[in-house]
């Protein structure tokens, strides 16, 4: 749960509210404009590991937007899932990366010298930039590794700009009367494995945005920061449970008339709407 700075301030992982600041990230910036999000990011701050993230905003019983909700997961777990299958002979078998060459998952069973990785998440730059054009054309690519002749299609994702690729040892693929059917084959297996990603993100990404009123009420109440709305009257129409405690409020109280307010010398002051409280509340949190 970010605050409307771009601050951690709750994660299931309770060593990071107060390290985290994401302010300039694009998911961040669209959620907090009103719109859900999703991105994927090649370097995490929190890990340095690549991600995928949603976003979407965090509303307040009177629709203004407190803060963003953020989920995540980690691109290597999410692509093992949808990749374990897809061995084809020996040494065959599929990969996702970045235009940029970065490969995000391979299978459980692969190492990193199955594909060719120069280290354990990235390709060759050359090499990379023959898939990316690969996966423009649509064609068939081939080329030769350590002395062994490859072939390879590279299909790209819609959704997150992701290179799906699957590799294969041509000799042991493309014997002369079978040649047709295992391109197509081929072919059909990366159409369906691209069809397999793009749901899964979808189903993901379906579920970590289904926030209801409800879900929104509990991460309110749970906040470890006092949340008060106000009417345009200017009178409270709600208070978290960290809020009543503050002002020593039963959490089956009715709501005061009113709530007492002071300035940062602690002198009260007088206010008769909303306007006048937004207007104090933008003056403490001016620059």
């Amino acid at each position: 749960l970010m605050d409307p700075q771009g601050r951690l301030v709750m994660a299931s992982d309770p060593s990071l509210p107060g390290k985290l600041e994401i302010s300039d990230r694009r998911y961040f910036t669209q959620a907090l404009s009103g719109h859900p999000a999703l991105e994927t990011i090649p370097v995490s701050r929190a890990n340095g590991r690549p991600i995928m993230v949603s976003s979407t905003p965090l509303r307040g019983p009177d629709g203004r937007i407190l803060g963003v909700v953020v989920g995540i997961i980690h691109t290597d777990t999410f692509a093992r899932e949808m990749l374990n299958d897809s061995r084809i002979g020996e040494s065959g078998g599929a990969f996702v990366m970045t235009r940029q060459g970065n490969v995000l998952g391979i299978p459980a069973w692969a190492t990193a010298s199955a594909f060719g990785l120069s280290d354990e998440s990235a390709l060759p730059a050359a090499h990379a930039a023959e898939l990316v054009a690969a996966a423009g054309s649509g064609a068939v690519h081939r080329f030769t590794r350590a002395g062994s002749r490859r072939m390879c299609l590279a299909r790209s994702n819609a959704a997150t700009g992701w290179l799906n690729v699957i590799e294969a040892d041509e000799d042991e693929v493309l014997a002369p009367a079978t040649r047709l059917a295992t391109v197509s084959g081929l072919i059909s297996l990366v159409t369906l494995g691209l069809v397999m990603l793009a749901l899964s993100a979808l189903r993901r990404v379906v579920v970590n945005l289904r926030n209801t009123e409800a879900d929104r009420r509990t991460l309110t109440e749970l906040t470890p920061v006092g949340v008060v709305t106000f009417g345009s009257s200017g009178k409270p129409e709600y208070m978290n449970r960290q809020a009543r405690s503050i002002l020593d409020i039963g959490p089956d109280a009715p709501l005061p008339e009113g709530i007492p307010l002071e300035d940062s010398d602690g002198a009260p002051l007088a206010v008769a709407g909303l306007h006048e409280i937004e207007e104090l509340v933008a003056d403490e949190i001016s620059p």
